[in-house]
């Protein structure tokens, strides 16, 4: 299932690429075009990590709750993280506090969500594969 969604989620990054390359391309202001290197480069590399993640798991054949919170966390915090990134190249938006327009109260929400999921569903994992290691 990890694999699925990080492939998604590396899918929207590459994506991501285009207007990164079309604002090159018509010389678009630079802070437009770094947001979206940062959506392009972010995504991807978070959809790489999801799919090593869990072709991981799967080659460890590892099962129980801490699979679980790996395996939604690393999804949920995806997601909103490619929400956030792609959002904010979008419309400008930085969701670095609450407020202002609603673009950037979902981009702060997509952050807000994505960041600490990742963490947590990347904690789980460093659980199992240290029950691996050790």
């Amino acid at each position: 299932m990890l694999i699925f969604h990080g492939t998604v989620v590396l899918l929207v990054g590459l994506l991501a690429g285009f207007p990164f390359l079309f604002g090159i391309v018509r010389g678009s202001p630079s802070r437009q075009v770094d947001a979206w290197r940062a959506a392009h480069t972010g995504l991807a590399s978070t959809g790489v990590m999801a799919i090593a993640m869990g072709a991981a798991l799967g080659l460890w054949q590892a099962q129980g709750t801490a699979v679980e919170v790996t395996v939604w966390g690393i999804a949920i915090g995806a997601y909103g993280i490619a929400l956030a990134m792609t959002l904010a190249a979008a419309t400008g938006s930085r969701g670095l506090v609450a407020g202002g327009p609603a673009s950037n109260h979902v981009v702060y929400a997509g952050y807000m969500t994505g960041v600490p999921a990742t963490l947590i569903g990347t904690g789980a994992f460093l659980w199992i594969a240290a029950e691996r290691a050790f």
